[in-house]
C-alpha cells in the first residue's frame, strides 16, 4: 500500500493532469459552432455541439482544482526528484512500447482505416504490431496477419453485414 505522502503527490499530478485537459477541451470546444446546427428547427445555444464538452470541461477543472487544493493541503509537494522519477517512468522500456502501440493504433484509425481497403488496412497494422512486438517469426507474423484480416473481413462484413470502412 502506498504512503499518505505517495497518494497526495499523485493527486496533486493528476489534478494538473485534470486542469490541463479540462482546459484543451475548451479550447477544442469553442471551435465548434455557438447555436445549434444551421438548418436545424432550433438553434438555442445548449442545442449547440460545444456546449456538452464545455460543460464537461468546467466541471474537470472544477474537481481537478478542488484535488489540488486537498492535496497540497494534506502534505502533496511535488520536488525535482519527483519529476525526475516521472520522466524516468515515461522513459522506461513499457512506457515507449505503449506510446507506439498507441501511435500505430492512431496510424490505422485515422490514415489507413477509408484510404486504403480494409484488408489491407487490417494486415499492416497487424503485422506491424506484430513485428513491433516480436511476436514471432516473420512468415508466422505475415501467416497469422493475413488469416486474422481475412476472418475479421468476413466476420463483420459478410456474415455481419456491417459496412466496412
Amino acid at each position: 500500500m502506498l504512503k499518505k505522502e505517495s497518494l497526495r503527490k499523485a493527486d496533486v499530478i493528476s489534478s494538473i493532469i485534470l486542469i490541463i485537459l479540462g482546459i484543451y477541451v475548451i479550447k477544442e470546444a469553442l471551435k465548434m459552432p455557438a447555436t445549434g446546427l444551421p438548418g436545424t428547427v432550433e438553434q438555442e445555444f445548449y442545442l449547440a455541439p460545444g456546449f456538452f464538452p464545455i460543460i464537461v470541461a468546467i466541471v474537470l477543472i472544477i474537481m481537478g482544482l478542488f484535488l489540488l487544493i486537498n492535496g497540497i493541503r494534506s502534505g502533496g509537494r511535488i520536488s525535482k526528484d519527483d519529476l525526475r522519477k516521472f520522466v524516468k517512468i515515461f522513459t522506461s522500456k513499457n512506457a515507449i512500447r505503449s506510446i507506439v502501440i498507441t501511435a500505430l493504433i492512431i496510424i490505422y484509425t485515422i490514415i489507413l482505416l477509408g484510404r486504403i481497403p480494409f484488408f489491407w488496412a487490417t494486415f499492416i497494422f497487424l503485422a506491424g504490431s506484430m513485428f513491433f512486438l516480436k511476436a514471432g517469426s516473420w512468415w508466422s507474423i505475415l501467416l497469422i496477419s493475413t488469416i486474422g484480416s481475412l476472418i475479421i473481413q468476413y466476420c463483420f462484413g459478410t456474415l455481419a453485414r456491417i459496412p466496412l470502412p
